[in-house]
């Protein structure tokens, strides 16, 4: 038997895109060996192989291109030149996604989402300048998503690889604002990198449009809303009463911080009693994390298992992540809130987010209970409003106030602690402390 060649990578870079192996030795009629390509599957994740046929191994890195480029024809497999157009942007800011290590990698899935809707951008407006591009590329990326002419050609481009065929009908709602929504993530991606961006206000998300197909409808106003605590406990007492399942949904999300996909995917065994209390573990694009519960939280949640549900039955349906939010919308609609102060799952999740950045946690803490980076925090999840702009300007009074007596009397803070410190001391002696703690005064 002849000698097996060495597997010949297909790279970008330090990037390794396909490899192509031997794996068929040469016969009588060929005297060459067969090759085929190992590529990741965008739908599994797991390595699947494309057929190159009987190759000289001069041959193969072309063929190599030429399989790759069909299954996945996009334009990040370039080299790394001057942003210019929106494909350049595209390229550069998945580029800088695949980079990622660590924590900071991305899950394989979210991976693929990203990478499939680029590929609508970039056939959509790929070929736009960033200089001339204006709102109406946007609409522009809507309505052509719509047409059942243009999700033909995209089932035709892919051959059928990546799930069925839309049988004569465009694409829905979810997959037209996942496309507007990573346009905007390119375009935040251009701004911190320093890539020259037009003055006017570009904003993808203006066009996203409603459930139902092809109908739209601007829901930025409500999708981007955050609730206070006060508005997610009436709804939630309310709820409680008449929806099990999304009562279930709701608190978990207001309680954890989890994300719709990851309480979708939960299950019983995930709610987790250690010696010093309960954990919810969770599992989504950052990976896997436990977040503590108090007693009557993890209570609650106990609350709505079945009895016939043993610790590894789903504490969902399978795709209820994908719908969790949908039944939110439609419960708070049934409620009378008004469009303006209606929220999704995620709206919870900044609620959450926003009571523990409140609270004053340690940052590290904070990274490790949400799943996201402390920078993500500040720039996303940070939401000011005027009662804490409130608070801050009474905190800085109160400040300036106290220091400015301590100044009049020439005493410092560690001073003023101390004959505190004694003068309660010298109350609780006596029992003085009792009279003053009920009556509300002040020492």
């Amino acid at each position: 038997m002849p000698k097996k060649p060495a597997p010949i990578p297909l790279t970008l870079g330090s990037r390794t895109l396909a490899t192509a192996y031997p794996y068929r030795p040469p016969g009588k009629r060929h005297p060459v060996w067969s090759w085929r390509l190992a590529v990741k599957s965008s739908t599994t994740g797991k390595r699947e192989f494309l057929p190159l046929g009987r190759l000289a191994e001069a041959a193969v890195p072309d063929a190599m291109l030429g399989a790759f480029e069909a299954h996945d024809p996009t334009a990040m497999a370039t080299d790394d030149g001057d942003v210019r157009t929106m494909t350049d942007l595209l390229r550069v800011w998945y580029a800088s996604l695949e980079a990622r290590t660590g924590d900071a990698a991305l899950a394989c899935g979210t991976m693929d989402m990203y990478r499939l809707q680029a590929i609508h951008l970039r056939n959509l407006i790929g070929d736009v300048r960033l200089s001339d591009l204006r709102q109406g590329h946007f609409e522009q990326v809507r309505d052509r998503m719509v047409e059942p002419t243009y999700r033909a050609s995209r089932d035709a481009e892919r051959d059928g690889k990546f799930g069925p065929k839309a049988k004569g009908r465009g694409y829905g709602a979810r997959t037209i604002n996942q496309a507007l929504t990573v346009c905007q993530i390119a375009l935040n991606h251009a701004k911190k990198t320093g890539v020259q961006l037009p003055d006017r206000v570009l904003d993808p998300r203006t066009f996203r449009v409603k459930a139902k197909r092809g109908q739209e409808r601007d829901i930025s106003r409500y999708r981007d809303y955050t609730p206070s605590t006060e508005e997610v406990s009436t709804f939630y007492s309310k709820l409680r009463k008449r929806s099990g399942a999304v009562a279930h949904f709701v608190f978990i999300a207001w309680k954890t911080g989890g994300r719709s996909g990851e309480i979708g995917k939960l299950r019983w065994s995930d709610l987790e009693e250690a010696r010093d209390g309960f954990y919810l573990a969770l599992e989504g694009k950052t990976g896997r994390r436990r977040v503590a519960l108090s007693p009557d939280v993890a209570e609650e949640i106990l609350s709505f298992r079945r009895p016939n549900q043993g610790p590894h039955d789903r504490m969902f349906g399978k795709t209820y992540g994908a719908r969790g939010s949908a039944h939110i919308v439609r419960s708070l609609e049934s409620q009378g809130v008004p469009e303006e102060r209606q929220f999704t799952a995620h709206g919870l999740r900044r609620r959450w987010c926003l009571d523990l950045i409140e609270s004053g946690v340690p940052i590290s803490v904070y990274v490790d209970q949400s799943g996201h980076s402390g920078s993500v925090a500040l720039e996303h999840y940070a939401r000011i409003d005027d009662r804490a702009r409130r608070a801050a300007a009474v905190q800085v009074s109160s400040h300036e106030d106290i220091y400015g007596f301590l100044g009049e009397h020439g005493l410092s803070v560690a001073q003023a602690i101390e004959i505190l410190s004694a003068h309660l001391e010298a109350q609780r002696a006596s029992g003085d402390h009792l009279r003053i703690v009920s009556s509300g005064e002040a020492f």
